[in-house]
């Protein structure tokens, strides 16, 4: 459906990862400019919670001020505006010239069709525990921001070893190199870093490629 209503939040389930899309508009008219000025967000996201399981009881370890005790922490979280620049914000606004876009429907039509192109592509590109991989530990067309930044060493491990990535040991070296860095960029957190890379190593040893 083409319909979408202000601080719409739709939830997908899927056997392997639970999506959540928000989408907003807010729209204002200046009429001494002639122009709409017609803004909105979405923001998508996605949780596989056989990655997020393996580390996220481990937050306050990492230094994250959350409370673990009910936080679902989620693997993808993307927008169109963090696609195009990943520098910036969640927020993307438009300044529509109101002889154009006559009305909010002409406007949603555009954004259906931005939303079609760039935001579809990419959930169809990150739903499954391979093609997750294929994205945070090889050269791929996608860039990393795609993925939480939250637990994001910790992520590139357990994703690794449950694709079978055969440079398993690789990815959890350069890990290891990483944290060791957090010595001089942050040293009040490399402890924990330390800690929960080694308690994530353990956990995996046991653990075996999922297959999908």
């Amino acid at each position: 459906e083409k319909q979408l209503k202000n601080n719409n939040l739709q939830s997908f389930v899927h056997p392997l990862y639970n999506d959540k899309l928000l989408v907003t508009i807010d729209e204002k008219y200046f009429a001494e400019e002639n122009i709409y000025s017609i803004t909105f967000n979405y923001l998508f996201e996605r949780r596989f919670e056989i990655v997020e399981k393996y580390w996220e009881h481990y937050l306050k370890d990492l230094g994250y001020n959350i409370n673990p005790a009910g936080y679902k922490c989620t693997t993808i979280n993307i927008n169109h505006f963090n696609i195009e620049y990943p520098d910036n914000y969640w927020t993307k606004r438009y300044y529509i010239d109101s002889k154009k876009y006559n009305n909010i429907d002409d406007f949603i039509e555009k954004f259906w069709d931005e939303y079609s192109l760039k935001m579809i592509p990419i959930m169809n590109s990150t739903d499954s525990i391979k093609k997750l991989d294929l994205i945070i530990n090889n050269e791929n067309e996608l860039p990393r921001f795609i993925f939480n930044g939250t637990g994001g060493l910790m992520k590139r491990m357990i994703i690794a070893k449950l694709a079978g990535n055969p440079n398993y040991e690789k990815v959890c070296q350069e890990v290891l190199e990483a944290i060791e860095l957090k010595k001089e960029t942050e040293p009040k957190k490399y402890d924990g870093f330390k800690y929960v890379y080694g308690e994530i190593i353990k956990k995996l040893e046991s653990v075996e490629e999922y297959m999908e």
